[in-house]
């Protein structure tokens, strides 16, 4: 779909890229083929979801540029936008689903827990921040922030990870550190 294509131009692509690391440091390089295209394919559905953030991200903040471009929204309409976003987030949850319960659930929660941290960030905005004796305390601020990007970016680069070790695997305590890692990468991109 070339509205999707788009959408992803120009990105970094680095949840997929970590997703691949992950994979590949799990399997240390002696993945067989296959296993490696699925890895592959597991990776663009991290990148869908990160797509789809985006449009309904710069919709809800208003963004006209992403990427030094025209918003997608801005260009084709928030009605279209809105929709591209939600086709993304389908297609790739069909892709975690054909990979099996673990990465369909993975990918589930995760999208779960940034779309709460969006919601968390518009009741923040909307309120003015937390308020004490009718000021915004910069604690307060920092506090918010932190939750945002954990909920947000963090979260999403947390999923990739554990999602390429998934894609090798692995289990219990590697999914775990793969998952702390890219959690620590998120919150200090952001």
């Amino acid at each position: 779909d070339k509205e999707i294509l788009s959408v992803l131009e120009g990105g970094k692509r680095l949840r997929a890229l970590l997703a691949q690391l992950a994979f590949k440091a799990c399997t240390q390089g002696k993945e067989t083929p296959e296993s490696y295209q699925k890895s592959l394919e597991g990776s663009v559905s991290v990148e869908l979801a990160h797509g789809a953030s985006l449009v309904h991200d710069d919709i809800i903040d208003n963004d006209t540029k992403r990427r030094g471009r025209t918003a997608f929204h801005v260009k084709n309409g928030i009605s279209k936008a809105l929709l591209i976003g939600h086709k993304m987030i389908a297609i790739g949850f069909e892709i975690a689903l054909k990979h099996g319960k673990e990465l369909a659930e993975l990918y589930v929660d995760a999208w779960n827990r940034v779309v709460n941290g969006e919601m968390y960030e518009v009741n923040f905005n909307k309120n003015g921040g937390l308020k004490n004796n009718g000021k915004t305390t910069k604690s307060a601020i920092f506090e918010a922030y932190k939750t945002i990007i954990d909920m947000k970016t963090a979260e999403l680069f947390s999923s990739a990870c554990k999602a390429g070790a998934l894609e090798a695997d692995m289990a219990g305590d590697i999914l775990r550190v793969f998952a702390d890692y890219g959690r620590e990468i998120g919150l200090a991109y952001q």
